[in-house]
């Protein structure tokens, strides 16, 4: 653990930067999930902001120094026939049957950085590990 020294809301709610005694501004969801390192700060971080329009943080630390980072959420998304998967809010999958247009929910409770979706299967690559998924039914056509 550490002793947090600054916190901010990322515009929307959808998550926060949180920084202090750990020297680096991190990245958390909403529900505090961490996702990842956004700036390494060297020292003790004291104050951190978000510039929305360019996507850029700016924070500060206890020497004095500013740093200034520009975020890139990337589009993470897989496509196979009339399955599409992609992520959503960082930490969740959903996958969808074009045709029928039905959705699935799948809360990774992780950062998901990377989703392949083949027939019946789907890989979610988190940052530690990676989780298959299968489709257990006889109906093909099934989404639950």
């Amino acid at each position: 653990g550490y002793d947090p020294g600054c916190m901010r809301w990322y515009p929307g709610g959808e998550y926060l930067l949180i920084g202090g005694s750990n020297k680096e501004i991190g990245l958390y969801t909403k529900e505090g999930i961490y996702l990842t390192k956004v700036v390494d700060m060297g020292a003790w971080a004291w104050c951190v902001d978000v510039f929305l329009s360019q996507n850029y943080v700016i924070a500060g630390s206890h020497d004095g120094s500013i740093k200034v980072t520009q975020l890139n959420f990337n589009t993470v998304h897989g496509l196979y026939k009339d399955r599409y998967a992609y992520r959503e809010n960082m930490t969740d999958v959903i996958i969808q049957n074009l045709l029928q247009d039905q959705k699935v929910k799948i809360k990774c409770r992780d950062w998901v950085k990377k989703v392949a979706i083949y027939k019946y299967r789907l890989a979610v690559q988190l940052p530690d590990k990676i989780i298959v998924y299968e489709l257990y039914s006889d109906d093909v056509s099934d989404m639950h």
